[in-house]
């Protein structure tokens, strides 16, 4: 065959690359300890927060973490407790993910992910006790509050529940709830118009969730292409004392004793970084 008839090259520009071989194009970036992005392989994203954003809700807070953004907002009503919990409240999250946030959504009831997501933050919610339920008591077995987080993600693009765990931490603590008091002759609880009381968020904790890839290569706060990559997931939750509050795991491969060290005490790391973006956001 001529020299001039040799075959034209293979290679491809990176965004093509990218497209045909999503594992070989994170691959060539792990191998040499950096990501697509920039960071290194345990780099978590900037994170910003801004509370009091909605002025029609109790509370509220936008969560920015890379590209990922959310928004919490906090509503209530007053309803008679359980007869199991008199003294106790509800708090009830529910996440929304829409097309307007990504053309992997669509619109109609809520996806798998969306489900799993909202499990998960009541999941965490009734296990970490960031809120103390009896603090939302009005009149023990008469009256209590009942809080409705709703979390919208806006942008996503990836780890959006670290994101929405923030926000919905962020907007508890910016909660202001009408002073409520129990009326015995009308026989049901009356707000008062000008006082306010703010929530005892006693448990403060945030969330650091953690991706595995090709079994050895550990990822902090995933983009969307590295989630849709990595066989193993772990979410640590830290609270406020520095003590680990929950470890939720997704995925079927097992995570060594190292490794799951290594995840606690970058989250342990993690939750000061976030503990101050939302102390400014708060203006302290």
């Amino acid at each position: 065959m001529a020299e001039n008839d040799a075959l034209p090259s293979l290679s491809f520009p990176p965004a093509t690359f990218k497209k045909l071989h999503p594992q070989e194009y994170l691959r060539r970036f792990t191998t040499s300890e950096v990501r697509a992005d920039g960071r290194s392989l345990r780099t978590f994203r900037p994170a910003t927060a801004n509370a009091g954003s909605l002025s029609n809700a109790f509370g509220s807070a936008v969560v920015r973490m890379g590209n990922t953004t959310v928004v919490c907002g906090i509503k209530g009503e007053i309803a008679e407790p359980d007869v199991e919990r008199p003294r106790e409240g509800w708090l009830v999250p529910n996440i929304e993910l829409t097309p307007i946030c990504s053309t992997k959504f669509k619109y109609g009831p809520p996806g798998d992910l969306a489900q799993s997501l909202g499990e998960k933050l009541d999941t965490l919610v009734k296990a970490t006790k960031a809120l103390p339920l009896d603090t939302l008591c009005i009149e023990e077995g008469k009256a209590a509050w009942v809080l409705y987080a709703d979390v919208i993600c806006l942008n996503y693009d990836g780890n959006v529940f670290d994101a929405a765990w923030m926000a919905l931490m962020t907007a508890l603590e910016d909660t202001k709830l009408p002073v409520a008091k129990w009326d015995e002759d009308r026989e049901h609880a009356v707000c008062s118009d000008t006082e306010t009381r703010r929530l005892d968020v006693a448990g403060k904790c945030y969330a650091s969730t953690f991706g595995l890839f090709d079994g050895q290569y550990l990822l902090a706060d995933m983009d969307d292409d590295e989630e849709e990559l990595v066989q193993e997931s772990v979410t640590i939750v830290v609270n406020n004392q520095g003590r680990l509050c929950n470890i939720s795991k997704g995925g079927g491969m097992s995570l060594s004793v190292e490794t799951l060290r290594e995840c606690v005490a970058m989250a342990k790391r993690r939750y000061a970084e976030l503990n101050d973006v939302t102390q400014k956001a708060k203006g302290l």
